[in-house]
């Protein structure tokens, strides 16, 4: 043990001063063996500095930021990432570091600069579906659903016809109170989908939520015409007496029968 720790003080040592280019893998080898992931981190990026070779030099910054990550120091490799997105000129590239930063910070528990950096990010890559999915997944971690809600929209302006765009907008609206723009969203998704039986019941639920029992009680009897269950024909049937909507009344009675025996109240109110 006493041997390991000399040689590990002593590759700690020697990472501190001027090494020469065809020492730096020798040296990388050797931190790693010696369970030394942050000095291997530090060699590459190091070495990374002094390489002007293009492709090379973002190789050992990747390099750095990996073993960064597994010396558990995720802040560091995020601080890498972001610097060759800075360096980089290829759009491609400049991407795959912008993603990479924000997973990065997402682990860190840094929540707030990663969302700083989305919308340095979002300035030149401002339809970029998968960045802005990163920085929604990180406001909801972080408990920010008013953040996200409002990256939600960005996002679901790119793709106002997907479903699961749209679905999640949703429930992101829901999440902070917005009833209303919950309830518009839903019938967007039921123009597309129109014999989408759970679209159907998460619209007679908003409506319900939204204090508009009429438009309530037509999903309700939808969902009761086409799935024939007690769920959908009690809560129409409860709608409907409420409302005085008898001809609904009598029809969910009618129904409720071919599923059991009607209570005495239920045969009172069909008489």
């Amino acid at each position: 043990k006493t041997a390991l720790e000399r040689l590990q003080a002593g590759i700690t040592e020697i990472s501190k001063n001027s090494i020469p280019v065809a020492l730096f893998p020798k040296i990388i080898k050797l931190s790693l063996e010696l369970n030394q992931p942050s000095i291997a981190a530090d060699l590459y990026y190091q070495w990374a500095g002094i390489d002007n070779e293009v492709n090379s030099k973002f190789e050992k910054l990747k390099e750095a930021a990996h073993w960064y990550i597994a010396a558990g120091l995720p802040d560091k490799a995020a601080a890498i990432y972001h610097e060759s997105y800075e360096l980089t000129e290829d759009p491609a590239l400049a991407r795959q570091f912008a993603l990479l930063t924000l997973q990065t910070l997402q682990s860190a528990g840094d929540s707030k600069l990663a969302i700083g950096y989305f919308h340095t990010y979002q300035q030149r890559f401002p339809e970029d579906t998968e960045l802005l999915d990163e920085a929604i997944g990180i406001s909801l971690r972080n408990n920010a659903p008013d953040q996200a809600y409002q990256l939600g929209s960005i996002r679901l302006a790119l793709e106002p016809d997907n479903p699961d765009q749209i679905r999640k907008q949703y429930d992101r609206a829901l999440a902070i109170g917005k009833t209303q723009q919950a309830l518009v969203l839903t019938q967007h998704l039921i123009e597309i989908l129109p014999h989408d039986e759970s679209s159907h019941e998460r619209l007679a639920q908003i409506a319900e939520w939204s204090q508009q029992p009429k438009l309530a009680v037509m999903e309700w009897l939808w969902l009761a015409r086409k799935r024939k269950d007690t769920t959908a024909i009690l809560n129409a049937l409860r709608l409907a007496i409420q409302l005085n909507r008898h001809n609904i009344t009598v029809e969910m009675l009618e129904q409720l029968s071919g599923v059991r025996e009607l209570s005495k109240e239920e045969m009172n109110n069909l008489l």
